[in-house]
């Protein structure tokens, strides 16, 4: 009985120190294999396809990640040249973006936060035998909470697109806590020598 206590309150000790904060970069994963998904649901499990991707040079790592997604799911991507499939996919992306709301506290003393928005827009088309067989847009979206102090290990530095323009800390929120630290510290003296006297 006592070892699986202790095994239990383990487990969930590894779990409190393992549980990070995705880094943007993954976010961007995220909405790149939910494209990649959404495709696959509409050719056929047994058709090879012809991939072409068209986006900025900074986002090639999107582009890897688009390549990989369809191998991991069985597809079979061959070039243009072999025309050896009926299924042609072209995938545009417009913008990949990372934004950050205004820094906030949840409670008095906690630590700062922001809004992470991290975004994908584009769009892709399917054609078969020469024909628009599917078009859809790409306006794909993950809002989280992330602290302040994070949001630099969260992004990174050789991929521009998962870089966002961080916010200023507020100056007064930062004047606030001390001063009611301090206010408090006072009164609490204040309030021991008035007492004590009488």
């Amino acid at each position: 009985m006592i070892k699986s206590n202790i095994l239990i309150i383990l487990a969930l000790f590894n779990c409190i120190i393992f549980s990070q904060t995705p880094d943007n970069l993954t976010r961007f994963n995220s909405l790149v294999d939910s494209v990649v998904t959404d495709i696959n649901k509409i050719i056929p499990n047994s058709e090879k396809i012809s991939l072409t991707s068209v986006m900025p040079d900074e986002y090639f790592s999107l582009n890897g990640r688009i390549i990989s997604r369809f191998k991991g799911k069985g597809r079979e991507i061959i070039t243009q040249s072999d025309n050896q499939t009926d299924y042609q996919i072209n995938i545009i992306l417009d913008k990949a973006q990372v934004y950050y709301g205004d820094v906030f506290k949840e409670k008095l003393f906690g630590d700062f936060k922001v809004k992470r928005i991290i975004s994908l827009t584009g769009n892709y088309n399917i054609i078969k035998k020469g024909t628009v067989f599917s078009s859809n847009e790409i306006n794909l979206q993950q809002v989280d909470t992330v602290y302040y102090d994070d949001i630099r290990s969260l992004e990174n530095n050789s991929l521009s697109y998962t870089r966002g323009e961080i916010p200023s800390e507020p100056f007064f929120s930062s004047l606030i806590e001390p001063v009611i630290a301090i206010s408090a510290a006072a009164l609490t003296v204040i309030l021991f020598f008035t007492v004590r006297s009488k």
